[in-house]
């Protein structure tokens, strides 16, 4: 019973708290004011980091939803799901930060990224799978 809580711990630590932890972060910088953020004035660079932010999340939901439900055919659509509503999730909370605003644009991005997290995901997975 000991050797199973470990792994248990184990996989939950691996897998699952990086999740948790990098939606904190995310969650962390949509409460620092825009105008506080380390931000380069490139034309739309916000979109491209949203992007970014959220194919890595959702590289981390596929990878840990992976894990935890193996062979589970519906975890792309369900990793999307999460982190798009996610992304929806952050524009609301960010409409009550200074300087910050709903954009749904930021929104397109993030669907956008987390697609893209999602076939890198699937890509990598799927080549792992067949060595």
């Amino acid at each position: 019973v000991t050797e199973r809580k470990s792994t248990k711990l184990k996989h939950i630590v691996f897998y699952w708290l990086p999740v948790i932890v990098y939606m904190a972060f995310i969650y962390y910088l949509s409460s620092v004011p825009y105008n506080d953020l380390p931000i380069p004035d490139i034309w739309n660079i916000d979109k491209v980091i949203h992007s970014i932010e959220y194919a890595f999340l959702a590289i981390l939901w596929a990878r840990a939803i992976n894990a935890t439900k193996k062979d589970y055919k519906g975890y792309a659509i369900a990793t999307f799901l999460i982190v798009f509503f996610y992304g929806i999730f952050d524009e609301v909370h960010q409409f009550f930060v200074p300087s910050r605003f709903f954009d749904p644009f930021d929104i397109v991005a993030d669907g956008l990224g987390a697609w893209a997290g999602i076939w890198i995901y699937k890509d990598r997975y799927s080549k792992d799978r067949h060595r």
